[in-house]
């Protein structure tokens, strides 16, 4: 019986040695997989950040780097993450879109807005036009992905009035809003189109270039006398655009003018045919802007 009690109880010592060695094994290991998994993971998360810069999805690859180091993310559903990151790529993509629209045409981001153009009785626009011109649902705009021109049925506005009044500012306010909402624009006088036209080698190619505009904003129309030749470039120019583009004429000429400013005959019958009936035209009224400020600057000086 003691023999029995001595072997159980080196048994019992056996057994009772082997079960921390087994545990601690069993951690090790654990640790080890834990280990690899996160080796494996951090290569993954390296191998998308690089493929994401690869790609300049540079906005997406700095939301999901924010993502990863911060553990309240970890809680988020995938399909929220992710929509996360793609709002901050396009959000970026916006502006630097934007910023080269702007750069194309000519303008000044954030030089010409609606609440510095000045609403005073008479001017022979109301705040509420405008606000529906700047909508710009009068333009239209390619259907992404298409291999054709699918630009349709755009629409034109004109801009008259005298010297001074603010006609170019308000194209360019309206052109400036057409630029913030995706649209392209080119900002040009009549002289530079003419001229450029004029030293083209192949004209088609380079009205092809010019009407590649959804808005393209003529100022100076009507400006000085044009020869034969120029008469008929205009007439190139608006005949290119015509039905399907929209265009912004500014000119100091009232439009019954522009016949016979054009020379008559068939360049302005084919000019008038095409551009007489605006969507919008706008004949603005009132003192000039220019006089109206240096009047004013006087009498705060005065004072």
């Amino acid at each position: 019986m003691e023999k029995l009690k001595e072997n159980a109880a080196l048994s019992g010592s056996c057994s009772s040695g082997v079960a921390p060695s087994q545990e601690q094994m069993n951690r090790e290991a654990a640790n080890e997989d834990s280990l690899l998994r996160m080796t494996v993971t951090r290569k993954i998360e390296e191998t998308i950040m690089d493929l994401l810069r690869e790609y300049r999805l540079n906005a997406f690859a700095q939301q999901l780097h924010e993502q990863l180091i911060d553990p309240s993310w970890s809680s988020q559903p995938f399909l929220r993450r992710l929509l996360v990151c793609l709002e901050a790529e396009r959000v970026v993509r916006k502006e630097r879109g934007a910023e080269k629209r702007f750069k194309i045409a000519g303008l000044t981001r954030g030089a010409y807005s609606l609440r510095q153009f000045d609403f005073a009785p008479g001017r022979g626009i109301s705040r509420q036009t405008l606000e529906e011109i700047i909508e710009c649902r009068w333009i239209a705009k390619r259907v992404p992905h298409q291999r054709r021109d699918s630009r349709r049925n755009g629409k034109s506005i004109a801009i008259t009035g005298a010297t001074g009044c603010g006609k170019s500012f308000l194209a360019m306010v309206i052109s400036s809003e057409a630029i913030e909402r995706g649209f392209n624009v080119k900002y040009w006088s009549l002289s530079e189109l003419v001229e450029r036209l004029s030293k083209a080698e192949k004209k088609s190619e380079t009205l092809k270039k010019i009407n590649e505009a959804d808005l393209l904003t003529i100022d100076d129309f009507g400006l000085g006398t044009l020869t034969a030749q120029e008469q008929s470039l205009v007439y190139e120019i608006i005949k290119s655009r015509a039905d399907n583009l929209s265009t912004i004429i500014v000119s100091q000429r009232p439009c019954a003018d522009w016949y016979e400013w054009l020379g008559g005959k068939y360049i302005a019958d084919g000019v008038a045919d095409r551009i007489i009936n605006f969507y919008y035209l706008i004949e603005l009224k009132g003192e000039s802007r220019r006089a109206l400020a240096r009047k004013q600057a006087k009498e705060a000086a005065e004072l």
